[in-house]
């Protein structure tokens, strides 16, 4: 386990305080956040928290998730489709600065 035994109270403890959802509100730039839906390490539901929050606030920031991935993206179809929304994503923003 590299970061926090989820089955400790001390491990949650951890775990909880490395969460970025605890640091949505100092979130000032726009974000793109990409997940692999079968990641072991980081459950996309953390994602779609951080998401679902940001978006609650009016930020700008776009989620996409790409199914049968783990905690990095290892099949060439699917980087193609995370840089390309990633590109997308920040030529769009930097068109309109």
């Amino acid at each position: 386990m590299e970061y926090g035994d989820p089955d400790t109270e001390d491990g949650r403890k951890m775990l909880a305080a490395l969460s970025p959802y605890r640091k949505v509100n100092e979130i000032r730039t726009p974000l793109f956040l990409a997940h692999g839906g079968d990641d072991p390490r980081v459950t996309p539901a953390e994602s779609e928290l951080v998401y679902a929050s940001l978006r609650g606030r009016g930020h700008d920031c776009k989620l996409i998730r790409i199914d049968h991935e783990g905690h990095g993206f290892t099949r060439r179809t699917n980087r193609e489709k995370v840089f390309g929304a990633m590109m997308r994503f920040v030529e769009t923003r930097a068109r309109s600065a």
